[in-house]
């Protein structure tokens, strides 16, 4: 697990924190967020469409059951998982709705969405943004961070808390733009302004 990486379960765990029972990492990539989740819940199961990442996590991180889901869907019943954890995944999906109401239909009533996305307001974002460039794919149609909370709610999501992580410095520095976007990071996280992290996090949760 790389620093990035790290950061990231850093953040997704501490919006975990409390939540028990039946988990799905839905999009669980090497499984190494998989398998630090794990402790905390009765069961946890890792899905994702690329086989050769759940091949690789089956082996690294046995007995946690892994699997290739469908990019449409995966193959659990309706109700059947208390928290679904999503992490930097939604913006790869064909059809974002989709997998939102495919996180909404295997969780039980009242179950918990932890979700991890790019943030559209972060540095990279507003530094783009300065230079009159194009904005960031978010998948799900928005431009502002402030847009994604009506997301969720659309699909039965109300939000809990909020947390997101900044990357300083990249891992690799190559070009003058990463060591003034590595800067920028540097300040955000020092300066505490969560509004701007690389990336946001939510946990919400599933009307009872």
């Amino acid at each position: 697990m790389d620093r990035h990486q790290a950061r990231r379960a850093d953040a997704v765990l501490a919006l975990a924190t409390g939540l028990t029972g039946d988990a799905l990492d839905y999009g669980c990539g090497w499984g190494d967020l998989t398998a630090r989740l794990a402790p905390q819940f009765r069961s946890i199961v890792g899905v994702d469409v690329d086989p050769a990442r759940v091949a690789f996590a089956a082996a690294e991180y046995a007995p946690i059951p892994f699997a290739t889901c469908r990019p449409d869907g995966v193959d659990l019943a309706d109700r059947s998982i208390d928290v679904v954890v999503s992490t930097v995944v939604l913006h790869f999906v064909p059809d974002p709705d989709a997998y939102l109401a495919e996180c909404r239909r295997v969780l039980r009533p009242g179950g918990h969405l932890v979700i991890m996305i790019p943030n559209p307001d972060s540095m990279w974002m507003v530094g783009r943004r300065l230079l009159g460039r194009s904005g960031l794919r978010t998948g799900w149609g928005g431009t502002m961070l402030s847009e994604f909370p009506p997301v969720l709610a659309r699909h039965g999501f109300g939000v809990e808390a909020q947390r997101g992580f900044y990357d300083p410095p990249f891992d690799r520095v190559r070009t003058a733009g990463d060591v003034a976007l590595s800067v920028m990071n540097a300040v955000g996280h020092t300066a505490g302004l969560a509004r701007h992290a690389s990336y946001a996090g939510f946990r919400a949760r599933l009307a009872p």
